[in-house]
């Protein structure tokens, strides 16, 4: 489901896994993996009865997509109809509200809670500062704001990246370090895959700048991760497929729940960090989960590497002579000297990623 750069991972694992792809997307110049793919259909995915119609019609034995929360929807409907293995699309669409995946977790010992309430962003009233405010429904740091003190609530309210009436989610403001947590599940079970150390250019919006694999955690630190992610994974029924689950840690050792995603990480990180510090093939497990020909056998994966991501922004723009240089441990960069400064995730002026035998600290 999909054909933009984040899919291009799974349609090139797939060409050499010996599976046959069809793509799927709407057509908008963005649909580059068209041209790897064995078939092509200018689908919109919006469109779900007429996408479902043509899987049917293909006979398909497997639905994926990556890195896409929109995708990741329709891809779970279409299998479920299909009879495939994945989550339970009710499943998937309770996960994206972020109201109910705290209610659902609420009472998990493995991880702290925050204090935290829902309501409509214009008629919204703070009882606590410091806080984070953002959309129940809402990827990609869209629409995410610190506020500091009550002051602060009337200017976010005329220019924050929400809907009209729509609903938002505030969170009291937890001080530790981010982290997020790639994992894969198999018909209920839970295989932690890698921990990765994410910078931020904290508040007010937290956009991603970098990212870093594997986290610097001691292995007690990293049992109580892994024990916290499987906790909340079955706690939102989560079953089938890639998971993508954002932290934050105290320096008291405190784990607490920032957000939850069924599907791998955006930002290159499930497709191509993981790869390059972990034995474990991520997008290949994708697809063989969809197939149902998944084998935990080789599991605990390990890490083999670092690896690790820097985006160039404005927030960074320090770093554009390393992007100028050739660096022996960059494997691969794009970028512009046109820097714009980066509010949400998709705002970025380029990336370099390297895998190196140590974290590359620029």
């Amino acid at each position: 489901m999909g054909a933009g750069k984040w899919q291009m991972p799974l349609y090139l694992k797939a060409r050499e896994m010996g599976i046959e792809t069809h793509g799927f997307a709407y057509e908008d110049g963005n649909e580059v993996a068209r041209e790897v793919a064995d078939y092509f259909y200018p689908i919109s995915l919006a469109d779900k009865e007429a996408v479902l119609a043509q899987c049917r019609a293909i006979g398909v034995d497997g639905v994926v997509t990556c890195a896409s929360d929109f995708a990741t929807e329709i891809a779970c409907w279409v299998a479920e109809h299909l009879g495939l293995n994945t989550n339970s699309y009710d499943t998937v669409l309770h996960i994206h509200d972020k109201a109910w995946v705290r209610e659902q977790t609420k009472n998990l010992t493995s991880i702290a809670h925050p204090k935290t309430f829902t309501g409509p962003l214009d008629s919204l009233t703070l009882p606590f500062v410091p806080c984070v405010i953002k959309p129940v429904h809402g990827f990609g740091k869209r629409g995410v704001w610190f506020v500091h003190s009550l002051d602060e609530l009337d200017y976010i309210k005329a220019h924050a990246d929400f809907q009209p009436n729509e609903n938002a989610l505030v969170e009291q403001f937890i001080v530790g370090k981010e982290y997020s947590v790639e994992s894969l599940s198999f018909h209920g079970q839970h295989y932690m895959v890698q921990i990765t150390e994410k910078l931020s250019d904290g508040a007010p919006h937290f956009v991603e700048l970098g990212h870093h694999q594997p986290a610097d955690l001691s292995d007690e630190c990293r049992a109580k991760v892994q024990q916290a992610i499987y906790d909340i994974l079955t706690a939102v029924g989560y079953t089938n497929g890639a998971s993508h689950i954002e932290l934050k840690i105290t320096a008291e050792g405190a784990i607490y729940l920032i957000d939850l995603n069924p599907r791998g990480g955006g930002d290159y990180i499930s497709t191509h960090l993981v790869p390059l510090s972990t034995n474990c093939d991520y997008s290949q497990e994708i697809i063989r989960i969809a197939l149902n020909t998944f084998d935990p056998s080789a599991y605990p994966y390990k890490n083999i590497a670092c690896s690790g991501v820097y985006f160039l922004t404005k927030q960074t723009q320090r770093l554009l002579p390393y992007f100028e240089q050739d660096i022996p441990c960059v494997v691969q960069k794009e970028y512009t000297t046109n820097i714009s400064e980066s509010i949400t995730n998709n705002d970025r002026s380029g990336y370099m990623i390297y895998q190196d035998n140590k974290k590359l600290v620029l």
